[in-house]
Protein backbone atom coordinates (compact mmCIF):
# COMPACT_ATOMS: atom_id res chain seq x y z
CA UNK A 1 0.00 0.00 0.00
CA UNK A 2 2.52 2.72 1.05
CA UNK A 3 4.84 1.72 -2.22
CA UNK A 4 1.43 2.62 -4.17
CA UNK A 5 1.12 6.16 -2.78
CA UNK A 6 4.61 6.79 -2.94
CA UNK A 7 4.64 6.16 -6.37
CA UNK A 8 1.25 8.04 -7.19
CA UNK A 9 2.62 11.34 -5.20
CA UNK A 10 6.13 11.13 -7.56
CA UNK A 11 4.12 10.53 -10.89
CA UNK A 12 1.83 13.58 -9.89
CA UNK A 13 5.56 15.80 -9.00
CA UNK A 14 6.99 14.80 -12.28
CA UNK A 15 3.41 16.29 -14.11
CA UNK A 16 3.35 19.54 -12.31
CA UNK A 17 7.03 20.27 -13.76
CA UNK A 18 6.29 18.77 -17.27
CA UNK A 19 3.22 21.17 -17.48
CA UNK A 20 5.09 24.48 -15.83
CA UNK A 21 7.88 23.74 -18.51
CA UNK A 22 5.82 22.66 -21.22
CA UNK A 23 3.27 25.60 -20.42
CA UNK A 24 4.93 27.98 -22.96
CA UNK A 25 4.71 26.02 -26.00
CA UNK A 26 1.04 24.97 -25.80
CA UNK A 27 0.61 28.83 -25.41
CA UNK A 28 1.99 29.95 -29.03
CA UNK A 29 0.46 26.77 -30.19
CA UNK A 30 -2.84 27.84 -29.30
CA UNK A 31 -1.98 31.30 -30.13
CA UNK A 32 -1.18 30.56 -33.81
CA UNK A 33 -4.70 28.73 -34.04
CA UNK A 34 -6.85 30.97 -32.25
CA UNK A 35 -4.55 34.36 -32.68
CA UNK A 36 -3.08 34.32 -35.97
CA UNK A 37 -2.55 37.67 -36.00
CA UNK A 38 -0.96 38.53 -32.81
CA UNK A 39 2.33 39.62 -32.89
CA UNK A 40 4.78 36.63 -31.64
CA UNK A 41 6.95 37.67 -29.07
CA UNK A 42 10.59 37.95 -30.53
CA UNK A 43 13.89 37.89 -28.94
CA UNK A 44 15.42 41.18 -29.06
CA UNK A 45 18.79 41.90 -30.70
CA UNK A 46 22.19 43.16 -28.42
CA UNK A 47 21.45 46.99 -29.65
CA UNK A 48 17.46 47.00 -28.59
CA UNK A 49 18.20 45.42 -25.18
CA UNK A 50 21.18 47.76 -24.91
CA UNK A 51 18.51 50.65 -25.53
CA UNK A 52 15.96 49.00 -23.12
CA UNK A 53 18.71 48.81 -20.34
CA UNK A 54 19.95 52.70 -21.02
CA UNK A 55 16.32 53.86 -20.75
CA UNK A 56 15.98 51.83 -17.70
CA UNK A 57 18.83 53.23 -15.94
CA UNK A 58 17.50 57.08 -16.60
CA UNK A 59 14.62 56.10 -14.82
CA UNK A 60 16.18 55.14 -12.36
CA UNK A 61 18.24 58.13 -11.75
CA UNK A 62 15.52 60.44 -11.90
CA UNK A 63 13.41 58.37 -9.30
CA UNK A 64 16.50 58.37 -7.32
CA UNK A 65 17.60 62.07 -7.52
CA UNK A 66 13.57 63.03 -6.76
CA UNK A 67 13.67 60.69 -4.19
CA UNK A 68 17.61 62.45 -3.03
CA UNK A 69 15.64 66.39 -3.68
CA UNK A 70 12.54 65.57 -0.79
CA UNK A 71 15.34 63.84 1.26
CA UNK A 72 17.37 66.72 1.13
CA UNK A 73 14.07 69.26 1.95
CA UNK A 74 12.82 67.41 5.06
CA UNK A 75 16.25 66.88 6.39
CA UNK A 76 16.81 71.21 5.89
CA UNK A 77 13.34 71.97 7.50
CA UNK A 78 14.20 69.58 10.52
CA UNK A 79 17.83 71.09 10.68
CA UNK A 80 16.51 74.41 11.04
CA UNK A 81 13.61 73.55 14.20
CA UNK A 82 11.70 76.61 15.16
CA UNK A 83 12.78 77.72 18.85
CA UNK A 84 11.23 81.16 20.21
CA UNK A 85 14.21 82.96 18.95
CA UNK A 86 12.76 82.32 15.17
CA UNK A 87 9.99 84.38 16.35
CA UNK A 88 12.32 87.58 16.21
CA UNK A 89 14.42 86.76 13.39
CA UNK A 90 10.90 86.78 11.13
CA UNK A 91 9.88 89.69 13.25
CA UNK A 92 13.73 91.14 12.18
CA UNK A 93 13.88 92.57 15.75
CA UNK A 94 17.83 91.34 15.81
CA UNK A 95 19.93 94.82 15.94
CA UNK A 96 22.38 92.98 13.91
CA UNK A 97 23.79 89.55 12.60
CA UNK A 98 26.23 90.06 15.18
CA UNK A 99 23.51 90.11 17.63
CA UNK A 100 21.46 87.37 16.37
CA UNK A 101 24.20 84.84 16.68
CA UNK A 102 25.06 86.03 20.35
CA UNK A 103 21.53 84.95 21.16
CA UNK A 104 21.70 81.59 18.93
CA UNK A 105 25.36 80.82 21.12
CA UNK A 106 23.32 81.85 24.05
CA UNK A 107 21.09 79.75 23.54
CA UNK A 108 23.46 76.54 22.81
CA UNK A 109 25.59 77.60 26.01
CA UNK A 110 22.79 77.27 28.30
CA UNK A 111 21.89 73.87 27.15
CA UNK A 112 25.68 72.73 27.78
CA UNK A 113 26.14 75.13 30.93
CA UNK A 114 29.30 76.34 29.73
CA UNK A 115 28.18 80.30 29.08
CA UNK A 116 30.04 83.33 30.45
CA UNK A 117 27.53 86.09 30.65
CA UNK A 118 27.00 85.47 34.41
CA UNK A 119 30.46 87.52 34.41
CA UNK A 120 29.48 90.09 32.33
CA UNK A 121 26.55 90.98 34.36
CA UNK A 122 28.60 90.82 37.51
CA UNK A 123 31.17 93.71 35.98
CA UNK A 124 28.01 95.28 34.94
CA UNK A 125 27.17 95.57 38.88
CA UNK A 126 30.89 96.17 39.48
CA UNK A 127 30.58 99.54 38.49
CA UNK A 128 28.26 101.19 40.93
CA UNK A 129 28.34 98.59 43.70
CA UNK A 130 30.11 95.81 45.73
CA UNK A 131 29.06 92.56 46.72
CA UNK A 132 30.34 89.20 47.80
CA UNK A 133 31.29 87.45 44.19
CA UNK A 134 31.35 84.08 46.18
CA UNK A 135 28.29 84.83 47.13
CA UNK A 136 26.54 85.48 43.83
CA UNK A 137 28.48 83.79 41.31
CA UNK A 138 26.02 80.89 42.22
CA UNK A 139 23.09 82.50 41.87
CA UNK A 140 23.99 83.96 38.22
CA UNK A 141 23.92 81.09 36.23
CA UNK A 142 20.29 79.90 37.13
CA UNK A 143 18.78 83.28 36.42
CA UNK A 144 20.36 83.58 33.13
CA UNK A 145 18.21 80.32 32.12
CA UNK A 146 15.35 81.17 33.59
CA UNK A 147 15.71 84.89 32.07
CA UNK A 148 16.74 83.52 28.92
CA UNK A 149 12.92 83.38 27.75
CA UNK A 150 10.46 84.99 25.03
CA UNK A 151 8.65 86.72 27.49
CA UNK A 152 11.84 88.60 28.63
CA UNK A 153 13.23 89.02 25.71
CA UNK A 154 9.94 91.11 24.35
CA UNK A 155 10.42 93.13 27.35
CA UNK A 156 13.80 93.76 26.58
CA UNK A 157 13.15 94.38 22.67
CA UNK A 158 10.63 97.08 24.26
CA UNK A 159 12.82 98.71 26.49
CA UNK A 160 15.45 99.46 23.47
CA UNK A 161 12.95 100.72 20.65
CA UNK A 162 11.84 97.17 19.34
CA UNK A 163 15.77 96.17 18.59
CA UNK A 164 17.28 93.47 20.26
CA UNK A 165 21.12 93.23 20.52
CA UNK A 166 23.67 91.88 23.01
CA UNK A 167 24.13 94.76 25.00
CA UNK A 168 20.44 95.49 25.78
CA UNK A 169 19.91 91.53 26.98
CA UNK A 170 23.10 92.16 29.48
CA UNK A 171 21.85 95.38 30.60
CA UNK A 172 18.49 94.40 31.07
CA UNK A 173 19.34 91.24 33.15
CA UNK A 174 21.47 93.12 35.29
CA UNK A 175 18.79 94.84 36.23
CA UNK A 176 16.48 91.96 37.31
CA UNK A 177 19.16 90.01 38.68
CA UNK A 178 20.00 93.07 41.15
CA UNK A 179 16.23 93.45 42.42
CA UNK A 180 16.64 89.72 43.04
CA UNK A 181 19.37 90.26 45.65
CA UNK A 182 19.38 93.95 46.21
CA UNK A 183 19.85 92.84 49.99
CA UNK A 184 22.98 90.98 49.08
CA UNK A 185 24.53 94.30 47.14
CA UNK A 186 25.72 97.57 48.37
CA UNK A 187 26.55 100.83 46.42
CA UNK A 188 30.02 102.55 46.45
CA UNK A 189 28.89 105.88 47.07
CA UNK A 190 24.97 105.45 48.92
CA UNK A 191 24.35 104.04 52.22
CA UNK A 192 21.04 101.48 52.04
CA UNK A 193 18.42 104.10 52.92
CA UNK A 194 20.01 106.26 50.27
CA UNK A 195 20.21 103.78 47.65
CA UNK A 196 16.59 102.36 48.32
CA UNK A 197 15.41 105.43 48.17
CA UNK A 198 16.97 106.86 44.73
CA UNK A 199 15.91 103.19 43.55
CA UNK A 200 12.05 104.00 44.70
CA UNK A 201 12.15 107.89 42.87
CA UNK A 202 13.89 106.14 39.77
CA UNK A 203 11.47 103.11 39.44
CA UNK A 204 8.08 104.25 41.06
CA UNK A 205 5.96 107.40 39.50
CA UNK A 206 3.41 107.55 41.82
CA UNK A 207 3.52 109.62 45.27
CA UNK A 208 7.09 111.05 44.97
CA UNK A 209 6.12 113.23 47.87
CA UNK A 210 5.28 110.81 49.83
CA UNK A 211 8.48 108.40 48.89
CA UNK A 212 10.42 111.69 49.89
CA UNK A 213 8.70 112.39 53.42
CA UNK A 214 8.91 108.69 54.24
CA UNK A 215 12.77 108.93 53.72
CA UNK A 216 13.03 112.41 56.20
CA UNK A 217 11.19 110.12 58.51
CA UNK A 218 13.90 107.31 58.72
CA UNK A 219 10.54 105.23 57.48
CA UNK A 220 11.89 101.35 55.65
CA UNK A 221 10.61 102.15 51.95
CA UNK A 222 9.51 99.59 50.18
CA UNK A 223 10.42 98.93 46.25
CA UNK A 224 8.85 96.99 43.89
CA UNK A 225 10.07 93.14 43.53
CA UNK A 226 10.72 93.83 39.80
CA UNK A 227 11.61 96.31 37.24
CA UNK A 228 11.56 96.48 33.52
CA UNK A 229 14.55 98.75 32.67
CA UNK A 230 17.70 98.52 30.94
CA UNK A 231 20.53 98.93 33.82
CA UNK A 232 22.10 101.85 32.65
CA UNK A 233 18.71 103.81 32.22
CA UNK A 234 18.31 102.76 36.28
CA UNK A 235 21.56 104.19 37.40
CA UNK A 236 21.21 107.20 35.11
CA UNK A 237 18.08 108.06 36.66
CA UNK A 238 19.35 107.24 40.66
CA UNK A 239 22.41 109.29 39.67
CA UNK A 240 19.72 111.82 38.56
CA UNK A 241 17.41 111.72 41.38
CA UNK A 242 20.40 112.28 43.84
CA UNK A 243 21.18 115.57 42.35
CA UNK A 244 16.91 116.70 42.57
CA UNK A 245 17.24 115.82 46.06
CA UNK A 246 20.24 116.59 48.06
CA UNK A 247 19.15 119.29 49.44
CA UNK A 248 16.91 117.40 51.36
CA UNK A 249 19.95 114.92 52.84
CA UNK A 250 21.03 115.71 56.38
CA UNK A 251 23.13 117.97 56.75
CA UNK A 252 26.59 116.79 58.72
CA UNK A 253 26.88 120.06 61.08
CA UNK A 254 30.96 119.28 62.12
CA UNK A 255 31.99 118.51 58.93
CA UNK A 256 30.57 121.74 57.20
CA UNK A 257 32.11 123.57 60.00
CA UNK A 258 35.39 122.12 59.69
CA UNK A 259 35.49 122.79 55.82
CA UNK A 260 34.44 126.40 57.01
CA UNK A 261 37.09 126.87 58.97
CA UNK A 262 39.73 125.30 56.67
CA UNK A 263 39.11 128.49 54.54
CA UNK A 264 41.88 131.05 55.66
CA UNK A 265 40.30 133.80 53.37
CA UNK A 266 36.78 135.27 53.99
CA UNK A 267 36.51 135.58 50.04
CA UNK A 268 36.49 131.87 49.92
CA UNK A 269 34.44 131.25 52.94
CA UNK A 270 31.50 133.67 51.35
CA UNK A 271 32.02 132.23 48.27
CA UNK A 272 31.80 128.58 49.46
CA UNK A 273 28.77 129.74 51.01
CA UNK A 274 27.10 130.96 47.54
CA UNK A 275 27.49 127.87 46.46
CA UNK A 276 25.85 126.42 49.19
CA UNK A 277 22.72 128.33 49.13
CA UNK A 278 22.48 127.67 45.33
CA UNK A 279 21.35 123.81 46.30
CA UNK A 280 19.68 124.50 49.99
CA UNK A 281 17.69 127.54 49.53
CA UNK A 282 14.60 126.29 49.65
CA UNK A 283 13.46 128.73 46.75
CA UNK A 284 15.39 126.54 45.12
CA UNK A 285 13.45 122.86 45.33
CA UNK A 286 11.20 121.47 42.63
CA UNK A 287 7.22 123.08 43.25
CA UNK A 288 6.09 119.80 42.48
CA UNK A 289 7.44 118.00 45.07
CA UNK A 290 6.46 120.05 48.02
CA UNK A 291 4.77 119.22 51.40
CA UNK A 292 5.37 120.76 54.93
CA UNK A 293 7.37 118.09 56.00
CA UNK A 294 9.80 118.32 52.82
CA UNK A 295 9.49 122.22 53.71
CA UNK A 296 10.34 121.82 57.46
CA UNK A 297 13.67 119.83 56.14
CA UNK A 298 14.53 122.52 53.89
CA UNK A 299 14.32 125.03 56.33
CA UNK A 300 16.31 123.33 58.77
CA UNK A 301 19.28 122.25 56.24
CA UNK A 302 19.69 126.02 55.15
CA UNK A 303 19.34 127.53 58.40
CA UNK A 304 22.39 125.12 59.97
CA UNK A 305 24.26 126.43 56.74
CA UNK A 306 23.25 130.60 57.42
CA UNK A 307 24.48 129.58 61.25
CA UNK A 308 27.70 127.90 60.48
CA UNK A 309 29.15 130.43 57.78
CA UNK A 310 28.14 133.28 60.29
CA UNK A 311 30.37 131.17 63.03
CA UNK A 312 32.99 131.35 60.96
CA UNK A 313 33.00 134.71 59.41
Amino acid sequence: MLPKIISNITLAFIAIVLAYMLAPLFKEFFDGIFNPHKKSNKSHSKEEFDEMVRRKIERMSATGNSNSTQATGAKTTKGSQRTFLSYFEEKKMFASDEDLNFFIGLQSSLQWGDFKEGEEILNLLRKDFKFDKEELSPLINPFIKSFFCKEELLKVAKLNKSSLSKESFLSAATTAFFFQNIERIEHKRFNKLTLKLLIALSTIKSDRVAILEGFIRSEEITLPIKKDSLFTSLTKKMNSSYDEIFALFPIDENKLSDEFSSLKEESDRKKKYKKLVQTYHPDKWQAELKSKIIDDRLNENFNKIQNIYNKNK
